[in-house]
């Protein structure tokens, strides 16, 4: 993990004895995965993913209390309704691979907001390859 990555972000975060959940600024606690990718127009995670996932998950285990919310988002290309159906189904597949390693369902939610949200413009192929992507939101420490 590299210091800059989403686990240490995370870690970081809920480490802070400094630093509370906002509820306001939605923003705050909340990290774009760096490492965590899916196939093409699909919920499926590519192979390379696990392994963020696991340190997710090994972070969950170490603090019990802790509590996230995966959010799914995707580029603007197809339909509204088709995108906001496989960001959830991306966020419902990252929800159940920390529920696999052992983390309580009850402390993970997982939400789809399809292309809104973007980060990047979609006019380009790398564009919406950036939002595509897989976020992690702290609710609870």
């Amino acid at each position: 993990m590299g210091v800059n990555s989403t686990e240490s972000n995370l870690y970081r975060f809920i480490t802070d004895p400094n630093v509370q959940v906002n509820t306001v600024n939605l923003t705050n606690g909340l990290y774009n995965f760096d490492r965590v990718f899916f196939n093409a127009g699909k919920a499926t995670l590519t192979n390379e993913s696990i392994s963020q996932l696991h340190n997710v998950a090994a972070i969950l285990h170490a603090y019990p209390n802790a509590r996230i919310k995966f959010g799914g988002y995707t580029d603007s290309t197809g339909t509204y309704k088709v995108n906001k159906l496989l960001s959830d189904a991306r966020a419902r597949t990252a929800w159940a691979s920390l529920v696999e390693m052992g983390i309580s369902p009850s402390r993970i939610d997982a939400r789809g907001y399809g292309p809104r949200y973007s980060i990047a413009p979609n006019t380009t192929e790398e564009g919406r390859a950036m939002n595509c992507r897989l976020s992690v939101k702290v609710l609870q420490m």
